[in-house]
């Protein structure tokens, strides 16, 4: 439970997301209930002590998370994050601290001085929604296959620095194992 009351469980486990479901209109997957909002930030740690004290709900502290050999715009790069969540009941607040000059996130940062980056969907199907955001001219920006996890996400926009990305991460074991260990940690900080 969060400090409000909210349990942990609503925001965070594939078995409590809406799936998305296809249109007979248009026979497009519908994406499913958002499930974090992703911001940038020049210091996570203070960004969650801020956020934190705002909402009244607490913050996951921040972590540094290694991205391997994933594919930036075409290229394959690795870089570095430091990580904070915070839950607000519905929905999920992502920050992220670029630590290295290679991630789209330290683009965002320098050409925008951060905030809004992008909107986070756990989905089943990664697939499924390619040649949609494609048909409306949004290009993938990031996709993460995270050896030996596995841990899969992609990141669709207009321009890789751009904000109002969307972000799609599978659900599976691995990304259930993230937000459990999120979720454990909002418990240990209420």
């Amino acid at each position: 439970m969060t400090g409000a009351g909210t349990p942990l469980t609503a925001c965070h486990r594939s078995d409590h997301l809406i799936s998305g479901t296809e249109s007979a209109k248009t026979g497009l997957t519908s994406l499913p209930r958002i499930h974090h909002l992703g911001i940038v930030v020049h210091d996570c740690r203070q960004a969650a002590r801020s956020l934190s004290a705002v909402t009244g709900r607490p913050a996951v502290p921040p972590f540094v998370d290694e991205f391997e050999e994933v594919e930036v715009a075409g290229e394959t790069v690795s870089f570095s994050l430091r990580l904070s969540f915070l839950d607000l009941g519905n929905l999920m607040l992502e920050l992220l601290e670029p630590l290295d000059d290679r991630s789209p996130h330290a683009l965002f940062l320098r050409r925008h001085g951060g905030g809004f980056h992008h909107l986070g969907f756990r989905v089943d199907n990664l697939s499924a929604y390619d040649s949609r955001f494609v048909s409306r001219g949004m290009i993938q920006i990031v996709n993460a296959a995270r050896a030996p996890d596995t841990s899969h996400w992609v990141y669709y926009g207009r321009a890789r620095d751009s904000a109002g990305v969307i972000e799609l991460m599978k659900i599976g074991p691995e990304s259930d194992a993230l937000f459990d260990r999120v979720a454990k940690a909002l418990e240990q900080a209420s």
